[in-house]
């Protein structure tokens, strides 16, 4: 397996009665945390933000690297935080955030288990 890798796909690539055997014995709290442990399962060591004192971080990929998931995951991160200025999401378009960045399937809204995402008001 490739060495830039998530755990999650290195589950992934077990063979199928291994991967359904550790699949499972886990736990429901275990797999909750597959499911939305970002830096611990999800993220591939290049999706994660890296050290140091930065002030822009660009991420200049292609399609179906997970820019829109990192960037989620990251604001997640920065919104549990204390931070000196708000967080800001831009886009071409408002609409593009609301049903991209916020609301799609790897938006801001995804990266929460359910019943503990932001109560999220669209106007």
């Amino acid at each position: 397996m490739e060495k830039n890798c998530s755990r999650l796909e290195l589950i992934a690539s077990l063979p199928e009665a291994e991967r359904t055997s550790l699949l499972q014995s886990l736990t429901d709290r275990e797999a909750l945390a597959i499911l939305y442990d970002w830096r611990g399962f999800i993220a591939r060591p290049n999706q994660v933000t890296p050290p140091g004192d930065w002030v822009h971080w660009l991420i200049l990929s292609g399609r179906g690297w997970g820019k829109t998931k990192t960037g989620a995951e990251t604001v997640r991160e920065w919104a549990s935080e204390k931070l000196p200025a708000p967080i800001h999401l831009i886009s071409p378009t408002a609409a593009d955030i609301r049903k991209v960045m916020i609301e799609g399937p790897s938006g801001v809204l995804s990266c929460y288990p359910p019943g503990e995402g932001p109560l999220y008001e669209p106007s």
